[in-house]
């Protein structure tokens, strides 16, 4: 045994074989390194794509996409890329968006049937009609406007007949339908991407409608259409939408007058 140990240290203490040694394991370290990283290179995962081009608003369906190979090493900073089919089957494209066929899908062109410009108006009540209105820069509780909520519309500005200044609540209890933003899509409704707001979409009677198209003519007098938002109770028990003060009513329409074949002309 003595001899064996004795035998191991001559053989160790020797330059030249430590370094044949040292070069030995140097090289299989590389040639290890060097064939992970190949094949991590070549590893491929199995992604979806768009078989044809599909076009705004279009419904996915699972015929709808096709499946390639891609390697893994490619996709890693592509965050918005879906690679799981129960996550664009049912999905629609985005409005104003489309998918080039053999293209991947992307979070940032797909959307819910919800998520879409036209939701919004297969929501809207018989007998009722949309009304958008502009989103301001100074327009406070804006981050409160957001979809099922219920809001105020007031009236500011100069009475048309008298010049003096007036504010009052014009129409009551209006819930919103929708917040879009300058492209017409529809604002996140957690409102953590309200600050995109540009319009605010709602849904009201015929006669408030024209009355709300007249009130924004007159916003060359003063005046101005300004929403109100309100608590959460306000929201949960919404009271019928009306017209809350008759004479701010009356104001607007005294800026019109109804030509015959009932055409509307302004007349400031």
């Amino acid at each position: 045994m003595n001899n064996l140990i004795a035998a191991i240290k001559r053989f160790f203490s020797n330059k030249n074989t430590v370094t044949i040694i040292g070069i030995i394991v140097g090289v299989l370290v590389l040639y290890i390194g060097y064939n992970w990283r190949i094949s991590q290179e070549l590893k491929t995962i199995r992604i979806p794509y768009a078989k044809t081009a599909l076009t705004s608003r279009h419904t996915i369906t699972a015929d709808d996409i096709g499946y390639m190979e891609v390697p893994e090493s490619v996709l890693k900073k592509q965050d918005n890329l879906i690679k799981k089919q129960d996550l664009i089957v049912g999905m629609q494209v985005k409005y104003n968006a489309n998918i080039p066929a053999n293209s991947f899908f992307y979070n940032n062109v797909l959307a819910t049937a919800a998520e879409q410009p036209g939701y919004v108006l297969a929501n809207i009540p018989d007998n009722y009609r949309a009304f958008t209105l502009d989103v301001y820069s100074s327009m406070t509780h804006i981050s409160a406007m957001i979809p099922g909520t219920y809001i105020d519309l007031y009236i500011s500005g100069k009475d048309l007949a008298t010049n003096k200044l007036v504010s009052g609540r014009l129409i009551k209890s209006i819930e919103i339908l929708a917040v879009l933003d300058k492209n017409e899509n529809v604002v996140n409704d957690s409102g953590s991407d309200i600050t995109a707001a540009a319009q605010i979409v709602f849904a009201v009677t015929d006669e408030m409608a024209d009355l709300l198209e007249k009130a924004r003519l007159l916003t060359t007098q003063s005046i101005k259409i300004i929403p109100v938002a309100r608590n959460a109770s306000y929201s949960a028990n919404p009271g019928e939408t009306i017209i809350d003060i008759t004479y701010l009513k009356d104001m607007i329409l005294s800026g019109f007058t109804v030509l015959p074949g009932s055409i509307t002309n302004y007349t400031p």
